[in-house]
């Protein structure tokens, strides 16, 4: 990389840093209304993302359509009164699976129709 490239990169991804505090603030007051309303046995929260960009990986400045893992996996979490804690998952889950998940979570039958499947099973809880 060019030291041009290499400056570009290291001010790009310090801005995202900077944007991403604001999402942990975001994050944190709404744990705490969840909590301060005594709804935490009654919530499930959902984290993901898309793939973001390369910002210096592999010597590419920005993009993501190359054949790495970073390229390919996106993060996924969730946190709920009946997800075990401290615990990961090996199957392969999408965002086509979030409407089933959130119908089997709020005890809607998921029509036939529809694509995906609710992740609760991977909990074996539905």
């Amino acid at each position: 990389m060019t030291e041009v490239k290499k400056n570009f990169t290291d001010q790009l991804y310090r801005k995202r840093l900077q944007t991403l505090l604001s999402v942990d603030d975001a994050i944190e007051k709404l744990y705490r209304a969840v909590r301060k309303n005594g709804l935490k046995e009654k919530t499930y929260m959902f984290f993901t993302s898309d793939h973001g960009y390369h910002l210096g990986h592999f010597a590419i400045v920005k993009g993501k359509s190359m054949p790495y893992e970073t390229d390919i996996r996106v993060p996924f979490f969730v946190r709920g009164p009946l997800i075990p804690k401290n615990v990961k998952v090996k199957e392969i889950v999408s965002n086509i699976d979030l409407a089933p998940t959130f119908l089997d979570i709020a005890g809607v039958p998921i029509p036939m129709h529809m694509d995906g499947e609710s992740i609760m099973q991977i909990f074996n809880l539905s």
